[in-house]
């Protein structure tokens, strides 16, 4: 291959990572594109990996290692990969889950992480000249089996502080009064303010900043007939983008023409022309539509009401769960104790 013309590309946590790589000092100068499909940006949190390091502590203490930081360390490299991972699941599987969401967060540190994701790219110091591709999935977020009217109103309580105006206009954007409404106002909630919320931020921030690169936004919608109760769920692009589906050549050849290129645009191997796609400008807030049918539309204002939501909420501060993003209250140190565990 050619080393002056590399792209990488990631999925919802991948995607994350290729994020990270865009503002990570260490990876400058490595690659030309990059390729993020539904990232998570509040996996990089604004806490240092000296705050964060606690957590390894408490893992630690729940393999019954000792507390003393190098021998904890050596102790749990010589275990057995079959007990860490069941007592990782015994972890998961406690009270202290909320610690083990951010179990795998990207911490910020003075060499390869100096800010979070989202502070990176508000800054304008992503690298130059790194074109991207970016979006996310209608359904991205699952809904759960169960979650009740109460539970909601719960949720965007501890998100936004209680504060009456935001908790109306939340309403407003993402109603519910019943508890099967609840379930779909969590779905448009985690899909939207959550995750895709991010994707716009990041994608808006590069508009803005004259960094000698190109951004192209997109949106996939498609729902497999097989899988209509899950809409176009997250990963449902992954088939179309490694050109196993039926459908078409048209997102396969998007990618690998960016690849090429820097630019999704260009002929089919039939020798037709793709749909155009033009760039993320600042101020365009239009995405191309990907799924049965593909064409660039302008995205609608209750979407950027709620994408907007996530800058209130990013980057999250919580050394474990996730903070308000998920309308969690839960705070942490490791002077607050570390959990006894049951031994695999």
């Amino acid at each position: 291959g050619d080393p002056d013309r590399v792209t990488i590309f990631g999925e919802s946590a991948g995607a994350s990572s290729v994020l990270a790589l865009m503002v990570c000092p260490l990876a400058e100068g490595l690659f030309t594109n990059a390729i993020a499909e539904s990232p998570a940006l509040f996996e990089s949190v604004n806490v240092t990996k000296e705050e964060g390091g606690d957590l390894g502590v408490a893992l630690g203490n729940y393999f019954n290692a000792t507390k003393d930081g190098s021998s904890q360390i050596d102790q749990m490299r010589n275990l057995p990969a079959e007990d860490i991972v069941q007592v990782v699941q015994n972890f998961i599987d406690s009270p202290w889950a909320n610690m083990s969401r951010t179990m795998f967060n990207l911490f910020t540190d003075d060499t390869s992480m100096p800010l979070s994701i989202y502070e990176a790219f508000q800054a304008g110091t992503q690298h130059q000249g790194v074109n991207l591709i970016i979006g996310n999935n209608k359904d991205d977020c699952p809904m759960p089996n169960h979650f009740s009217l109460e539970q909601y109103h719960s949720l965007i309580n501890n998100a936004f502080g209680g504060n009456s105006s935001m908790l109306q206009h939340i309403a407003d954007l993402i109603p519910a009064s019943t508890d099967e409404e609840a379930l779909t106002a969590f779905k448009e909630y985690g899909t939207n303010v959550v995750l895709s919320a991010g994707s716009f931020a990041v994608a808006k921030a590069m508009a803005r900043s004259s960094n000698n690169a190109s951004t192209f936004y997109y949106f996939f919608d498609y729902v497999y007939p097989n899988h209509t109760e899950d809409g176009a769920f997250h990963g449902a692009e992954l088939p179309f983008v490694l050109n196993y589906s039926t459908l078409g050549p048209d997102i396969p050849t998007y990618w690998t023409n960016f690849a090429k290129t820097g630019d999704p645009n260009g002929e089919k191997s039939d020798s037709t022309w793709l749909p155009n796609w033009p760039s993320f400008e600042e101020g365009s807030d239009s995405w191309q539509v990907l799924g049965s049918e593909i064409s660039n539309e302008p995205i609608p204002e209750t979407k950027v009401e709620m994408f907007q939501l996530g800058d209130i909420l990013l980057p999250p501060n919580y050394i474990v769960g996730t903070g308000p993003l998920f309308g969690s209250n839960m705070t942490w140190s490791l002077e607050n104790g570390v959990p006894e565990g049951p031994q695999a």
